[in-house]
């Protein structure tokens, strides 16, 4: 590759391809590309579906809107945080909620698999993290032989669990 003294892995290659637009990282059934990078901002028709079947609505914590009712959100901003129009990096929902993250500044982690929720300071001064709807993330979360399960956090009440390796990233 030209600049660059070291090789690069196959996935690392992949990913500046799909990032270049040449490749998708992801392809669904009749190889429509699922992870779009930074080739495109809005959410294609054929990753709302997989969001839909991922989230089943709205993950913020409580709601119950289905998916129909929902916007696909960036978790890292596109804007602000470039971020990647790809699945991970997606999650649904509702009018009401999207429009709250934007307006009051909600903090939105994956960590293992679960979506959280961090309120602001003016929301909640101790801004701890709350579990979102996660029950369809847990069902398709891969399962890793050997890997010890702690369930107690997603079953909380909220406000009452704090995800390890919390780092934050500002929602968009």
């Amino acid at each position: 590759m030209d600049g660059i003294a070291q090789p690069i892995s196959a996935a690392t290659a992949r990913c500046l391809a799909a990032s270049a637009g040449i490749i998708p990282l992801v392809l669904g059934g009749d190889s429509v590309p699922l992870d779009l990078g930074r080739s495109q901002r809005l959410f294609s028709r054929s990753q709302k579906v997989a969001l839909a079947e991922r989230d089943g609505g709205c993950a913020f914590p409580g709601c119950t809107r289905p998916p129909q009712f929902c916007d696909a959100h960036h978790i890292r901003w596109w804007d602000r945080h470039h971020g990647r129009t790809d699945l991970a990096n997606g999650v649904l929902l509702c009018s009401y909620h999207h429009h709250l993250l934007h307006r009051e500044g909600w903090v939105i982690e994956v960590i293992d698999n679960r979506t959280w929720f961090t309120p602001p300071a003016h929301v909640y001064l101790a801004q701890r993290p709350r579990p979102g709807n996660n029950l369809r993330r847990l069902l398709l979360r891969p399962v890793v032989p050997g890997a010890e399960e702690n369930d107690a956090g997603a079953l909380g009440a909220a406000g009452d669990v704090v995800p390890a390796g919390s780092a934050g990233e500002q929602a968009a």
